[in-house]
C-alpha cells in the first residue's frame, strides 16, 4: 500500500463573524500541536466531507451547521508528522448555537481573531493563506 492511499482526510469549517474568524489551539501529539487552527477532524469511512463537517462542528464547537459551500480542497504533507492528508475546508456562512471549545483533548484554547491579532501567534500556514484570501474580502 503506497503512502498516498493510506492518506487521513479531513473536514473543516471556517466560521466568520465581525471580520473575524474562529480559530481552536491544537494540542493533541500530532498534527500541528501549539498551532492555531480551523475546527474540524478526521473524515470516517463511508462519510461524505460535507457529513464530516456537520458531525464535527457539533462535537468540537457546539454548533450545528445550516449552511456552508466549500472553499478549497488540497493535499499537504503535515511537517509535524510527515502524514500526507487531504483537507477539504469549508466557509460555514450559518449556524445555530455558540461555539464553545467541547474537545478539550484536542484543542487547549478557542477565539476569534482578526489578520491583524494573528500577525504574532503561531497559525496553521494552510489556515494563514485561507484567512487572508477570506477575511481581505470582509
Amino acid at each position: 500500500m503506497s503512502k498516498n492511499d493510506k492518506k487521513h482526510k479531513t473536514a473543516n469549517g471556517i466560521l466568520l463573524k465581525d471580520g473575524k474568524a474562529l480559530l481552536v489551539l491544537r494540542n493533541s501529539k500530532k498534527y500541528y500541536s501549539g498551532f492555531w487552527d480551523i475546527p474540524g477532524g478526521h473524515i470516517k469511512k463511508k462519510e461524505t466531507p460535507e457529513e464530516a463537517l456537520i458531525r464535527e462542528m457539533v462535537e468540537e464547537i457546539g454548533v450545528s451547521v445550516v449552511t456552508y459551500y466549500l472553499f478549497r480542497s488540497y493535499e499537504e504533507n503535515d511537517p509535524t508528522s510527515d502524514d500526507l492528508s487531504r483537507h477539504f475546508v469549508f466557509v460555514v456562512t450559518d449556524w445555530v448555537g455558540e461555539p464553545e471549545n467541547l474537545d478539550t483533548r484536542e484543542h487547549s484554547d478557542m477565539g476569534w481573531f482578526s489578520l491583524e491579532e494573528l500577525k504574532n501567534k503561531p497559525v496553521t500556514p494552510s489556515t494563514r493563506d485561507e484567512l487572508v484570501e477570506l477575511l481581505a474580502k470582509i
